[in-house]
């Protein structure tokens, strides 16, 4: 599937950047997330699926 196809099925109409990825990724391996379990992130920038 193009990238096309894939953004325009996003709320956001674009899809996540290298580094919102890796920002979530880094959150997720912190301390900061220390107290999270069983958590799933959605980083799918509001993706509709059909």
């Amino acid at each position: 599937m193009n990238n096309q196809l894939l953004t325009n099925k996003t709320a956001l109409k674009r899809l996540p950047s290298q580094s919102e990825t890796s920002n979530l990724l880094v959150f997720a391996a912190s301390n900061m997330a220390s107290y999270m379990t069983g958590t799933i992130f959605n980083n799918s920038g509001g993706h509709i699926l059909e």
